[in-house]
């Protein structure tokens, strides 16, 4: 399950980190719109967009217009003049030569190749392009600009070719983390499976060995230090609770509440106490409530149920039950239900939805009520009509309170008709 999380944040930050997900066009189409130009025109034109790769205005986003004009107008047929923009003098030229690249490359090697139903495979032209085009890539990621080299190791991963590999291991010792961090990252769009170990020794620089050096992972900054570490202490099981603890009691945040998350995650029974006493002083703290829940031991469905679904505030019990409904349903409903009477209208109409989703009749005379309330008709219909795939017209506006109390009495005459023979969805 920790890989499956951490491949599917990789993944994210995959489809992140392509600069613009704009539309190309592929090398034998009229490009330029309807113009059909030389390759001189070309290189000339991408060179007067290029020109404003220099011009650093964060305002007006110039450098990343001028990005977009290349792959929207010009495509794929710039990849030549952009490969020498790599090897400009000006560190921005550089940079916004590979970031241009980056859509151009992932357009035609990962959507129309590796990931096409029918691919279009590289004609000998293009390989000879694209070979020159990985050497020179290969060479930016040993450029002085760190930013540079970033971009460089992402624009690798794009390639699809194992032959990157080295270089990107190499750019695990960095001399600037967030380089290394894209190395990781660079390796993940390779489909490699870097494990999470390495992945913190690459950013951090550091050797941890046993269960409490990653502790202080969990306030990383870096949010793959964060996930690579959820993992590493999953792995360490029982040998990573009392760290996880000592964590948990603490009120430094936002390591407190991620200790406590992998606490019920891993259904730590040795964590109750100390859960259960921070809810009974805080029972809004939903990062306590969870783990609790997750856990659930008779010992933490008791403090759930004392203090949660027996709390005199309606907002707690509610809580408490959403919380408990994956995994101790036949708990958290009859407390559910007791809401359905509620004086304050936001209570009943959440009740109201929460208990026909999970398919429970209750929750349609709670729902149909409050059509006739000014402030919940809107939501309770769409909820009734989401749960029971029933509607009736109703004027956008309402003009009068008997219009809207008609609309109510058409959903009431509907039940008691139907009730003893309805079935959800």
């Amino acid at each position: 399950m920790g890989n499956n999380a951490l491949r599917k944040y990789f993944l994210v930050l995959f489809l992140a980190c392509l600069t613009c997900n704009s539309r190309v066009y592929l090398y034998g189409e009229n490009e330029m719109g309807k113009q059909d130009l030389s390759d001189v025109e070309i290189e000339n034109t991408v060179r007067e967009y290029m020109k404003q790769f220099r011009i650093i205005d964060s305002t007006k986003n110039t450098q990343m217009k001028a990005v977009y004009d290349i792959q929207q107008k010009i495509g794929l047929k710039a990849l030549s003049s952009l490969l020498k923009g790599v090897i400009d003098n000006d560190k921005e030229v550089r940079l916004y030569s590979v970031i241009a690249l980056q859509d151009l490359i992932g357009k035609r090697i990962i959507r129309e190749i590796k990931k096409a139903t029918t691919p279009i495979p590289l004609s000998l032209e293009e390989a000879k392009v694209f070979n020159n085009a990985f050497a020179i890539i290969i060479n930016a990621t040993q450029d002085s600009y760190h930013e540079v080299r970033k971009q460089a190791l992402w624009t690798l991963a794009l390639f699809d070719n194992s032959q990157a590999i080295p270089t990107i291991q190499k750019a695990f010792h960095d001399n600037d983390r967030e380089v290394r961090e894209f190395a990781c990252l660079a390796m993940r769009a390779l489909d490699k499976n870097i494990d999470p170990i390495t992945v913190i020794k690459a950013i951090t620089q550091e050797e941890p060995k046993v269960a409490s050096d990653y502790i202080k992972y969990l306030k990383h900054e870096s949010t793959m230090v964060l996930e690579s570490a959820k993992v590493v202490l999953r792995r360490f099981g029982k040998q990573a609770i009392p760290a996880l603890l000592k964590v948990a009691s603490s009120d430094k945040e936002p390591g407190r509440q991620r200790a406590i998350k992998l606490l019920g995650e891993m259904k730590a029974e040795e964590a109750v106490p100390v859960l259960g006493e921070k809810f009974k002083r805080e029972p809004n703290d939903t990062s306590s409530l969870y783990a609790l829940a997750h856990i659930g031991t008779p010992e933490a469905i008791d403090i759930l149920v004392q203090y949660g679904l027996k709390h005199k505030d309606a907002n707690v019990k509610m809580n408490t039950a959403k919380a408990l409904l994956p995994e101790h349903r036949n708990i958290a409903i009859p407390f559910l239900k007791e809401l359905d009477k509620h004086k304050d209208g936001k209570v009943r109409l959440e009740t109201g939805r929460i208990l026909v989703e999970q398919k429970e009749q209750a929750g349609i005379p709670v729902l149909i009520e409050l059509t006739g309330e000014f402030e919940y008709f809107r939501l309770a219909r769409t909820y009734l009509a989401n749960a029971t795939g029933q509607t009736f017209d109703m004027p956008f506006s309402i003009i009068s309170t008997e219009v809207l109390q008609r609309f109510r009495r058409k959903w009431e005459k509907w039940w008691r008709e139907n009730e003893s023979t309805f079935e959800f969805k």
